[in-house]
């Protein structure tokens, strides 16, 4: 009896459909793809890689996965790729199979369908607590690519550094979080050791995900290159690598002609290794090719459940501090953003920066200074508002001010936003607009 039970419920187990985890044909997915970028579809279409040689019609054995990702997952960690986590656990015969279909892929190729990802290096930790935001990657384009043409084309792939997770991790609340009553409400330690990501989706509750989909070694070595996915695998990852592949020319012609401002004017504390990666960062961000912080009710891909979070949030402060006069605050989200339209503008904070590589000297005093440096050493490349709670600068934060203008507008029409003015993001920082110049005439 023991031994028929034990089959019985071995048997149910086997019937469990995954919930994160489901593998498809490109029939079963063609109309979600349609919906993420009509384009990419059509190339999907066309590609040989689903059509079976012998007729020309769908090939029954090309199968792909669609993957779901509650927000904050990660979808690659330090360069390794890693399932959604489903209900099932270890003994799900659905992820072991994505395993298995991936496992000599370091990051396999793969098309967002819903919502986006952030690629991003994992720099936080409680002595630095610091976001190092790659690029955002909207529904309806591919991230591992690099990987997967090394594949390709037969290069050896070293693990690279970078993670990928669903939505952005790399957020900036604007609130006083280390208030000992909000955290006896929420059940919030914020001893500084935990990223700002982890109360949105403690706090918002939502059901917000990333739906992927993922695509096998095994098809992906059937491509040719004469196969128009091919092709487009190609040509996204020399455009997603433009940056990488202009930065040293660009750095060398910019760095000879910065490092000798800042050999007059350096930061004390800064001192000329650090402020140089700054004001080069600036003007990365500026050309659109790093990102900078924005409120998400003005980003053009939300990447993640803000709106709910921020509503949940008003709600959870009005009752904790509804009878605190001068504490009405508004929970003001800041993601990441990459400059495209004229009118876009980002925010780069001195006091929490998002540097790639180098640490914030801990001995920096004076951040109302940093602003002071790194206008006169951009002089004549690139024209940035500056801000600092202190100084020359302390003008961002009266009521006609850029911060108040931009941070505090109405998302849906509720009425104004009060700001936080003390967040550590506040302390002193930049608004960057789009470059005026062209990418290299500015760095001659």
């Amino acid at each position: 009896m023991r031994d028929s039970q034990t089959n019985s419920a071995g048997a149910t187990r086997r019937a469990v459909i995954c919930n994160r985890v489901k593998q498809v044909n490109w029939q079963d997915v063609r109309e979600e793809v349609m919906r993420a970028d009509a384009n990419l579809a059509g190339t999907f279409s066309d590609s040989h890689v689903f059509k079976s040689p012998a007729c020309g019609s769908l090939e029954p054995g090309a199968f792909l996965y669609r993957a779901e990702y509650e927000y904050g997952s990660l979808i690659v960690n330090q360069g390794k790729f890693v399932p959604p986590a489903c209900d099932q656990g270890e003994d799900c015969a659905t992820c072991k199979n994505l395993k298995a279909a991936t496992e000599n892929s370091p990051i396999p190729l793969a098309v967002i369908l819903e919502n986006s990802v952030e690629v991003f290096l994992d720099s936080w930790t409680k002595e630095d607590p610091r976001h190092s935001p790659l690029r955002l990657i909207p529904a309806g384009e591919m991230f591992g690519t690099f990987e997967t043409l090394d594949l390709l084309l037969g290069i050896p792939s070293p693990r690279p550094p970078w993670s990928v997770s669903a939505g952005a991790r790399s957020v900036w609340v604007l609130l006083p979080l280390g208030n000992g009553r909000l955290e006896a409400e929420i059940g919030w330690d914020d001893d500084g050791e935990k990223p700002h990501w982890e109360i949105v989706k403690k706090v918002a509750k939502s059901d917000w995900k990333v739906s992927i989909l993922i695509f096998p070694e095994a098809l992906v070595r059937s491509m040719t290159p004469d196969d128009r996915l091919y092709r487009l695998i190609l040509e996204t990852g020399w455009k997603q690598s433009t940056a990488l592949r202009h930065s040293a020319l660009n750095q060398a012609n910019f760095d000879s002609d910065l490092l000798k401002k800042i050999q007059s004017k350096c930061h004390p504390q800064l001192g000329p290794v650090y402020q140089l990666a700054t004001v080069r960062h600036l003007v990365e961000i500026a050309r659109g090719s790093m990102p900078g912080f924005q409120p998400f009710w003005k980003a053009a891909h939300p990447a993640g459940p803000f709106e709910e979070f921020e509503r949940a949030m008003t709600a959870i402060w009005k009752r904790c501090f509804q009878r605190k006069p001068g504490f009405d605050y508004s929970p003001i989200v800041l993601q990441p953003g990459h400059l495209n339209g004229a009118e876009d503008s980002v925010y780069y904070s001195f006091r929490c920066p998002s540097l790639v590589g180098l640490k914030l000297p801990d001995d920096v005093r004076h951040f109302n200074m940093i602003p002071w440096y790194a206008k006169r050493n951009l002089a004549g490349h690139q024209e940035i508002d500056y801000f600092a709670r202190e100084g020359e600068f302390s003008g961002a934060f009266n009521d006609e001010g850029f911060l108040i203008t931009d941070l505090c507008s109405s998302a849906n029409g509720d009425g104004p936003r009060k700001l936080y003015m003390d967040s550590p993001f506040l302390v002193a920082g930049a608004r960057i607009s789009p470059s005026t110049s062209g990418p290299d005439s500015e760095l001659q």
